[in-house]
Formats: structure tokens, C-alpha cells, sequence
């Protein structure tokens, strides 16, 4: 009888660790990532999330991302990271990096434009934007 008992208080022990234990993962939240292909778009962003954008960008050839947003959103971290390659290649590309938070709601805006900042901006030069809409709520 009292190995009975003690084998029921076993595994009632062990099933209450695993109920306890299930209840301590955590998820992951997902990390929102924006790019080229999203330029033009608008976003719903919550308020308080943080998101990403990341851009091509050379800064060998002189060309380099200009990127101005409005007070609702708070620039986390801005970093270039050139490509992963075998070999250092000289003049390779690579992605730019913008971790941004919203902590304002209603309509927010990130604009980009990547050209080289001595030559200005005008129709004759070569150039290229970037632009997000995003909805914080």
C-alpha cells in the first residue's frame, strides 16, 4: 500500500512539473522586416513594436541611404553590414540596417532616398527612393 502511494504521489509530482514547465515558454515575437519590394506601401505597425528595414547599399561607389521619419517613430540602431562572401571583394555591396520603434500612434512616415550627397538631387542624376507608410496603433 505504501508503494502505491508513493508511486501516485510520483507521478502526480511529475505531471505537475511538466504542466508548470509548458507554462513558462515563452514565443518569440516576430520581428516585422521591411525592404525594397515594400517601397509605396503602408504598414500597420502596433504601438510600442519594434521593425526593420533593410536596404542594398554600396557605400564604396559613393552611394549611400539619406533617411528621414517622422517623430513617431525612434531610431533603435542603424548599421551597414557588407555581404557575406568567401573572398573580402573590394566594392561589394552590402544591406543597410534600421531598427525603429513606434511610440506614437496614427500615421507615421519613413522616407529614403540613396544617391551620392555631394552631386544633390535633380533629374539628371541618378537616384533612388524609398517609402513607407505606417499605421501605428
Amino acid at each position: 500500500m505504501n508503494q502505491r502511494k508513493y508511486f501516485l504521489l510520483t507521478m502526480i509530482t511529475i505531471i505537475l512539473f511538466f504542466v508548470l514547465i509548458s507554462g513558462c515558454t515563452e514565443e518569440k515575437a516576430v520581428i516585422k522586416t521591411f525592404n525594397e519590394s515594400n517601397s509605396g506601401e503602408t504598414v500597420n505597425i502596433e504601438n510600442g513594436e519594434i521593425f526593420h528595414i533593410q536596404l542594398f547599399e554600396n557605400p564604396s561607389t559613393g552611394y549611400s541611404w539619406n533617411m528621414t521619419y517622422t517623430e513617431g517613430l525612434e531610431l533603435m540602431s542603424d548599421e551597414y553590414t557588407q555581404s557575406n562572401t568567401t573572398e573580402q571583394i573590394v566594392g561589394a555591396g552590402g544591406t543597410h540596417d534600421w531598427e525603429f520603434k513606434a511610440i506614437k500612434t496614427g500615421e507615421q512616415q519613413i522616407k529614403g532616398i540613396y544617391h551620392r550627397p555631394w552631386e544633390g538631387i535633380n533629374e539628371s542624376i541618378n537616384y533612388t527612393t524609398f517609402e513607407l507608410i505606417v499605421k501605428v496603433a
